[in-house]
């Protein structure tokens, strides 16, 4: 899967972070591998999902972030 190659820098930045070798990050799993988060402007946001997805799943969850923040 190659959805981060559909967006700009500007709309998107997907970043890949392993918890168990950065433990201070592991506060931010919600119960399993992958957790995917979404941070903006600095902050946690309240969108996110656990465990593998289709790629139509995720471009989905993405437009929609992308679509609430233009509003």
């Amino acid at each position: 899967m190659n959805v981060a190659s559909s967006y700009s820098d500007d709309q998107v930045l997907i970043a890949t972070v392993d918890a168990d070798k950065n433990s201070e990050l592991r506060k931010y799993l919600q119960g399993g591998y992958p957790t995917v988060r979404v941070f903006a402007k600095g902050k946690v946001g309240d969108k996110s999902f656990v465990g593998n997805k289709p790629e139509s799943f995720v471009r989905n969850f993405l437009d929609s972030l992308i679509q609430v923040d233009k509003k």
